[in-house]
């Protein structure tokens, strides 16, 4: 009958098993095992993103006829616009670490102002801190903001309300930012245009 392994093989399989053998009665498979588990806990963190941009108040024309503003009434004083957008930030915490208070920022092009800023953290036991001022009367391109805290699978959502003086407002145009070891993913972002009319005025009461 013919043999499946020969001698020569026979051999080289038996040096080969007394090299692995103590290898592995050695705790290789261990430290291996520890090793690939260090390296999945030592990546770059992802923290994933979601934009959707809605068009609130955007005059299709300009006529001397119509008043083509949007006002925001205080107490004291209002403010005009001329159009308003709602850019809708989420973000989730999408790596394997907690963190226990996630720095950020969100950067503007100079022509497209944040004038009011909405949180919507998911329960109590999480805050959003915002380190920037916004305020109708202190616009600014630049928001700061800190999670706090964002632990694993954790979402915040957080709502800017925009007016640009340029024709059109891009997802590209807000750019995220943060001083920690992490990489943005994208999630699907979306670009909703609202189906609003023209009008003469829009009055938002108290703020």
């Amino acid at each position: 009958m013919d043999t499946l392994v020969t001698n020569g093989q026979t051999d080289t399989i038996m040096e080969w098993l007394k090299i692995l053998l103590p290898l592995l009665g050695g705790g290789a498979v261990g430290a291996i095992i520890t090793m690939i588990v260090t390296t999945y806990r030592n990546k770059i963190q992802s923290v994933g993103h979601k934009i959707q941009i809605d068009k609130i108040f955007y005059p299709d024309a300009i006529s001397n006829t119509e008043i083509t503003k949007i006002t925001f009434s205080g107490a004291t004083q209002t403010y005009h616009f001329d159009n308003l957008f709602i850019a809708t930030v989420l973000l989730t915490n999408s790596g394997n670490k907690d963190i226990e208070k996630f720095i950020c920022g969100i950067t503007l092009p100079e022509n497209i102002k944040v004038v009011k800023i909405e949180t919507v953290p998911q329960d109590r036991h999480h805050t959003v801190l915002l380190k920037s001022d916004i305020k109708f009367d202190n616009t600014s391109s630049e928001i700061d903001f800190e999670l706090i805290p964002f632990n694993r699978k954790d979402a915040y959502e957080i709502k800017l309300y925009l007016t640009i003086s340029k024709d059109t407002l891009e997802l590209a145009d807000i750019k995220l930012g943060s001083p920690h070891p992490i990489k943005f993913v994208a999630m699907n972002s979306e670009l909703i245009w609202n189906s609003a009319k023209k009008v003469m005025e829009i009055t938002i009461g108290h703020y």
